[in-house]
């Protein structure tokens, strides 16, 4: 069995490793296994080497959604809409991580708060708020996760995968991409333009960062995207 990494939040005060059962669960269903990958207490110079050691022994990784960012990644200023206390060590861990499995050609999939770390990590910025993007309308739903509240049109493998150019997703985001990072191509947009899937395909190479939530969703074109990824690893 394939084991794919799983990062995870840390709910402060109480620092426990916060992450949904449902991420595992999808993973299961396409006979990969998962393994939570918290943020380690180590100074900041010793976490890439960390980091290697799991891209070594792990067979991909998944990024998994979450809270904001500290805008100080792409050169802004917080906004006051942010929530960015005790982000760091988050944030550190996952780009070291990152950077440890796309160097050993390993495939990373990063959900909601995932594709956007994506994008950052390729020098990519976000919207801090989407209230601040014109003409943008309402991306975080008041229904439970396991519904739709809007369409996608999606392109190129990633409409393969799912069997559709057009499909409807969750939604529970306040940021959004806002530049693309480099060498990322957009796979997915909503109706208003918000950017909703990235990627990168070169040979050896499967980078996909997705804005909705897939594992929450019951739709069974959403098993598409579990099952290219249980396809890369077998085939490498």
């Amino acid at each position: 069995m394939h084991i794919v990494g799983i990062s995870c939040g840390i709910a402060y005060p109480a620092a426990n490793f916060e992450l949904r059962e449902y991420y595992l669960q999808a993973l299961n269903r396409v006979g990969l296994g998962g393994i939570i990958v918290p943020p380690p207490d180590l100074p900041r110079t010793a976490l890439y080497e960390s980091a290697a050691a799991l891209a070594g022994r792990l067979d991909g990784l998944l990024l998994s959604g979450g809270g904001d960012f500290r805008p100080q990644l792409w050169g802004e200023y917080p906004h006051s809409a942010l929530d960015i206390s005790q982000l760091a060590r988050r944030e550190d861990w996952e780009l070291e991580l990152l950077a440890a499995f796309a160097q050993r050609h390993k495939p990373v999939l990063g959900i909601c708060r995932g594709m956007q770390l994506l994008n950052v990590a390729r020098g990519g910025s976000l919207w801090q708020d989407l209230g601040e993007r014109p003409d943008t309308f309402e991306h975080w739903q008041a229904m439970p996760p396991e519904q739709s509240s809007h369409w996608v049109r999606c392109r190129e493998v990633l409409a393969e995968w799912l069997g559709a150019e057009k499909i409807a997703v969750n939604s529970m985001h306040h940021q959004a991409i806002r530049r693309l990072g480099q060498g990322l191509r957009v796979l997915a947009v909503a109706e208003d333009g918000v950017i909703e899937a990235v990627g990168s395909f070169k040979p050896g190479e499967f980078i996909l960062g997705l804005q909705w939530h897939p594992e929450r969703l019951a739709a069974e074109n959403q098993l598409g995207i579990w099952q290219a990824l249980a396809k890369y690893m077998t085939k490498n």
